[in-house]
């Protein structure tokens, strides 16, 4: 029996990983690469990382909320109100 080895890179992204990235482009970033992780740069230049596949069924809203923050507080209109 030949043994061939598993290449992570070459699996088809899951449900979760196809969500996040849709999540991204919505927000104006582009997947610079992916791997374990999900590298996202914004047109601002503001770099995000996440995982790819996440066991927590909240990653998405996280993910999200992460991303309206990093947009914010790139945007020079925004001030801080607490």
């Amino acid at each position: 029996m030949q043994l061939t080895k598993f290449n992570h890179t070459s699996v088809m992204p899951s449900d979760t990983t196809k969500r996040i990235v849709e999540l991204a482009k919505s927000y104006g970033f582009t997947l610079l690469r992916q791997k374990r992780h999900l590298i996202f740069k914004h047109s601002s230049g503001k770099i995000i990382a996440t995982s790819r596949t996440s066991s927590d069924k909240r990653a998405l809203k996280n993910i999200e909320s992460t991303i309206k923050k990093l947009i914010l507080n790139n945007d020079s209109n925004y001030e801080n109100k607490s």
